[in-house]
């Protein structure tokens, strides 16, 4: 097959399974025309927000065969992923990569496994909405750059023989009740529900629709709770991208905001 047949495209990674999904990528851009607070997009295409854009990928370029079983064996003594995330953000940014690129793509995401496999694994102590918060979150972030990089790279990343196995280590299935009248209540509960959702589709290794990735993501950066992982400074350059590329998407009231305007405690519960 020739090079130019090889090279896979962002929007081809995602044609395996758009059919499947809830709403699709191409429902995704077509109905993609308000940001979370109503604020229009604009004329850009949702497909190039740096919360969900790929890069081109040549697969002649890659070489390596992931070999996943070493993620369900080993524990990783770290305390932070932060350096595989900004080096993936580097690498997602760009329109193509190179066969370097490839192999440190393959290597960080081998890291952010092994990273969630030590921290985000262990059963939550406190299944309150606040908790779960965090650690859905996390599980977000990381499961989305993981499904990325087995979307770009394929078959090297061999997802069929650890994916599974991975994915059962971590518990996702919650549900809380949406009819509170505490607003904070309310808020939470929606978007431990949704994140809980979205890491249902994560886990059959696809992405959910785009929108939803991208207001996720708006969210939990942007609101993040001060014990929270995505409470690093380092998140605040995806912040700063979302606001480059969508000056309008204005401002998300997140569970803090309510919180504070009703004078609760402001320490996470």
């Amino acid at each position: 097959m020739a090079a130019a047949q090889q090279m896979r495209q962002p929007d081809e990674a995602f044609a395996d399974t758009s059919d499947t999904v809830e709403m699709s990528e191409s429902d995704a851009v077509a109905q993609a025309t308000t940001s979370g607070d109503g604020e229009p997009f604009g004329a850009k295409d949702i497909r190039c927000h740096p919360f969900v854009r790929l890069p081109a990928v040549n697969l002649e370029d890659v070489h390596l065969r992931y070999n996943g079983a070493l993620v369900l064996s080993f524990d990783l003594g770290v305390t932070t992923p932060m350096e595989a995330y900004m080096k993936m953000r580097s690498l997602f940014a760009k329109d193509s990569l190179t066969a370097e690129d490839v192999s440190t793509l393959m290597v960080n995401a081998d890291y952010l496994a092994k990273y969630a496999v030590a921290k985000l694994a262990r059963p939550c102590r406190k299944c309150t909405a606040g908790h779960l918060l965090m650690r859905l979150s996390a599980l977000f972030m990381a499961f989305d750059y993981l499904v990325c990089t087995i979307k770009l790279l394929g078959d090297h990343m061999d997802a069929g023989s650890w994916w599974p196995a991975f994915v059962q280590r971590f518990r996702t299935d919650y549900f809380f009740p949406e009819d509170s009248r505490r607003p904070k209540s309310k808020i939470l509960n929606n978007l431990v529900n949704r994140l809980s959702a979205a890491l249902s589709i994560y886990k059959q290794a696809r992405r959910p629709a785009l929108e939803e990735v991208i207001e996720l993501k708006r969210a939990i950066l942007n609101h993040a709770s001060k014990d929270s992982q995505l409470a690093n400074p380092l998140w605040k350059l995806w912040i700063e991208d979302d606001k480059q590329f969508s000056p309008s998407s204005g401002h998300v009231e997140s569970p803090s905001d309510v919180q504070a305007r009703s004078q609760e405690d402001p320490k996470h519960s």
